[in-house]
């Protein structure tokens, strides 16, 4: 069962049902039978509740991208703030002092793969040469995807 299933298991369990998840090789396993006893039902349903926004949490990835190439002055920061955005992704993208562009991204990583495809691309105008990418691990202290100056 994929990460993203657990998630629509959890919502659904009953007493007793176990949810199963993969995530980065680890198995994420969550029985809900002993809170479901102890607590009946609506413990067991804020128990899925929690699980949920644990396991959306753990699947939290950060990218430190760097772009290079003509990707100053043809919007290339606003642009990537509105893929960013639109893909849900949060962080930050600035201009560096080298013409090179800069970027930190959180979220899923298959929304951050998606936003680091586009970076090789770029908006019309941008001619990029180079996308380098740093994994790191998320900090969670971004709310939304801003420009920084």
């Amino acid at each position: 069962m994929g990460a993203h299933q657990l998630l629509g298991a959890l919502d659904n369990c009953s007493p007793g049902e176990t949810a199963t998840a993969y995530k980065s090789q680890s198995w994420i396993v969550k029985s809900f039978a002993h809170r479901a006893a102890a607590t009946g039902l609506q413990g067991e349903h804020t128990l899925a509740k929690e699980t949920r926004m644990a396991v959306t949490a753990s699947q939290t990835t950060r990218a430190r991208v760097k772009i290079a190439g003509r990707v100053q002055g043809v919007y290339f920061r606003a642009s990537t703030c509105q893929e960013a955005q639109g893909l849900g992704v949060t962080g930050w993208v600035r201009n560096c002092s080298d013409g090179s562009v800069e970027l930190v991204a959180e979220g899923p990583r298959e929304k951050l793969d998606q936003l680091i495809a586009w970076c090789h691309r770029g908006p019309a105008g941008a001619r990029v040469t180079e996308v380098t990418v740093h994994w790191e691990e998320p900090e969670h202290g971004y709310r939304g995807f801003v420009i920084k100056r």
